[in-house]
């Protein structure tokens, strides 16, 4: 309030993280758009650090750097940097769940409006499930290691959606990078590499939900299997013994 009308406040009872970032969408102006949930913060900077690089490289629709994430205990903070992984193959990105949180990025309003916005029926995993529309729709992305003014992303517990219920945020997970490798094999997408991305975190994702729920976390497996071959894995997630027990014994 104490900005005037230097900005637009709107404020009112709370609806839930899609419809308001569609509420927001909705009310923009301009041409960019930057999201910031709850507890995060920007570093000083972070949005003209951006938009100067948007200025000269134009053509993208998605614009976004390493993430801070910053771990609050009481006044105590740890920080661990996530950086940019593959920055120029945004699909191993994808299935690598490697591409942003929700405040990391600059999005182009316009991409983000010809996908129609937020899921609002999307609980878990909201962004990914944004980010694999706009893929399919052939928006731009780009993530840049030189960035340094970054998003801070604190976590002070277990109290968010995802966390408080973690088999379901698999599950969902598992079913949007189905989805997303679908789109890669029937529009002629995949590459060697982005087969072997994905099914490095098909094994990841199986295990993960193993102890939460056996019959789905085999089933996701033996759906994939033959996507790559698991002797053939080169990852520093997967350790080597791991591989001979499911080539030789199965999952």
């Amino acid at each position: 309030q104490s900005f005037g009308d230097k900005i637009k406040l709107i404020s009112r009872e709370n609806r839930g993280g899609n419809p308001t970032r569609n509420e927001l969408l909705k009310n923009a102006t301009g041409d960019w758009i930057q999201y910031l949930d709850a507890d995060d913060f920007l570093s000083h900077g972070k949005i003209s650090e951006q938009m100067e690089w948007i200025k000269n490289n134009p053509g993208y629709d998605v614009v976004y750097a390493a993430v801070m994430v910053v771990y609050q205990k009481g006044k105590e903070q740890t920080f661990d940097k996530q950086d940019v992984i593959y920055p120029d193959d945004e699909w191993a990105a994808m299935v690598s769940w490697e591409l942003p949180q929700t405040s990391s990025p600059l999005f182009r309003r316009t991409a983000l409006l010809d996908v129609g916005g937020w899921n609002e029926q999307q609980k878990v995993c909201q962004e990914h499930e944004l980010y694999f529309r706009l893929l399919k729709a052939g928006k731009k992305f780009i993530g840049r290691r030189e960035f340094r003014n970054l998003t801070n992303y604190r976590l002070w517990g277990d109290d968010t959606v995802s966390r408080k219920n973690p088999e379901r945020t698999y599950i969902a997970r598992m079913k949007i990078m189905e989805q997303a490798y679908a789109f890669m094999n029937d529009n002629e997408l995949l590459t060697e590499f982005r087969k072997q991305v994905y099914m490095i975190w098909v094994l990841l994702v199986s295990r993960g939900l193993w102890p939460l729920n056996k019959s789905e976390s085999e089933a996701f497996y033996q759906r994939n299997r033959y996507v790559y071959p698991v002797t053939k894995i080169s990852s520093k997630f997967i350790a080597p013994n791991f591989q001979k027990m499911v080539s030789y014994f199965g999952y």
